[in-house]
């Protein structure tokens, strides 16, 4: 589950970029994406500690 998590954030990420560099008003995200994590929180759940 969390591979997959990771892979799909990152996805998102990439079509953002890709938003970026070639539409004259890319996407933003209500969020920012840095690796796993969103917002500064780690979308994995299995070593997460981080209450919601």
């Amino acid at each position: 589950f969390d591979a997959g998590m990771c892979a799909y954030v990152n996805v998102v990420q990439e079509v953002c970029t890709f938003s970026e560099r070639f539409r004259s008003q890319p996407l933003r995200l209500p969020f920012s994406i840095e690796g796993d994590k969103v917002g500064g929180f780690s979308v994995a759940l299995q070593f997460n500690q981080e209450e919601r």
